[in-house]
């Protein structure tokens, strides 16, 4: 069963809101098409809508209290059956990893440091996450909370300091250009929200509510998504559409009393989100080879795994791997497919024909 530490609802739910934010700022306006900006507070409608749909197999999955997480479920089910879950799990896990960190080398290389070689730091990044997925998920969620503080306090300053600037004249007619590109780029934010996929793999370590947590989770963001694009269309207008990372822009124009560079304070925040993102997926790939392999070498997975990591990230060209990532949809959408959604099904279904109750190895 692994480890016995059980994490509160509330850290887990902390954990995976910093998680996906990175992803909700660095979002990419030009690649959506035609959609006109008042519309991307629709797309955050859509978005809710279909993560909600595509989590009912997560929801029914952890709707008991059985202590396993998806993985133990699956050994018992088969032990092959489990043994090919993981590596699934895994792969998504790494593929999840080296894209957060082509998209931060691709923001940072673009906006912050431009012409400047970041892979050496990412490769401290990786590696401090490592250190943090070694301590293990109480760690990161501990560590998680006091992060959270520090990035709605940076947030929170920049919405003060904006909020007298927005014009709705920059508000465009709804759906002028009709609802396909609306829908369409809610489709592309979905199949990036794997956080529903950790939660499998932590189900056996939460203690608390996992349902309302979930359904609090996936409202925060949207709300959170809500607010930052009520701004960034309030502030910009159009002109949003023509930034590679509009949220960067929004904090660029943001001053408060004497913080006249909120831009450093926010995007130092974004740093530790990715933190955050790496660490939670460092640790649960050690989970899914715990159960492909052995379950001997918890800290020798997470070594090598974030040496693989490092050594990919150091031979990639960050921005034409980051924008081929951006714009293709398909890999984590059929990584999302299977993991979220496809999985989970074949596990209750196979469960009640096998009418499976234990859940030990």
């Amino acid at each position: 069963m692994g480890e016995k530490v059980k994490v509160s609802i509330e850290q887990i739910f902390v954990v995976m809101l910093l998680s996906r934010l990175f992803i909700t700022l660095t979002d990419i306006p030009p690649i959506i098409g035609s959609m006109e900006v008042t519309d991307y507070l629709f797309r955050v409608l859509f978005f809710i809508l279909l993560v909600f749909i595509s989590a009912i197999p997560v929801y029914l999955t952890v709707k008991n209290d059985t202590n396993a997480n998806i993985l133990d479920r699956c050994v018992c089910i088969s032990p092959i059956f489990g043994k090919v879950v993981a590596f699934i799990y895994g792969i998504t896990f790494i593929y999840v990893i080296i894209a957060t960190m082509a998209r931060f080398d691709m923001f940072a290389t673009s906006i912050i440091f431009p012409k400047t070689n970041f892979t050496g730091f990412l490769v401290i990044i990786i590696l401090a996450c490592m250190f943090a997925a070694i301590l293990g998920i109480e760690s990161i969620s501990r560590s998680s909370t006091f992060i959270f503080v520090v990035f709605l306090v940076s947030f929170l300053a920049v919405v003060f300091s904006v909020y007298k600037k927005v014009d709705f004249l920059n508000f465009s007619p709804i759906f002028y250009n009709g609802a396909g590109s609306t829908i369409k780029a809610a489709f592309i934010s979905m199949p990036r929200t794997f956080e529903l996929a950790a939660v499998l793999m932590l189900m056996s370590k939460i203690k608390g509510n996992i349902k309302k947590g979930m359904t609090f989770w996936i409202i925060g963001m949207g709300l959170f998504q809500t607010v930052i694009i009520f701004l960034m269309v309030g502030v910009m207008g159009d002109y949003m559409k023509t930034q590679l990372i509009p949220a960067y822009t929004l904090s660029v124009v943001a001053e408060y009393g004497f913080l006249q560079r909120m831009d450093v304070l926010l995007t130092s925040t974004w740093i530790l989100c990715v933190y955050i993102k790496v660490s939670v997926m460092i640790y649960l790939f050690k989970d899914c080879m715990k159960t492909l392999i052995s379950d001997k070498y918890d800290n020798l997975y997470i070594i090598v795994s974030s040496i693989i990591v490092s050594v990919i990230t150091l031979f990639l060209n960050p921005k034409a791997y980051s924008i081929n990532y951006l714009l293709n949809p398909i890999i984590p959408l059929v990584l999302y497919s299977l993991t979220v959604i496809a999985i989970p099904c074949i596990v209750l279904i196979s469960e009640k024909v096998k009418d499976v109750k234990n859940y030990e190895k």
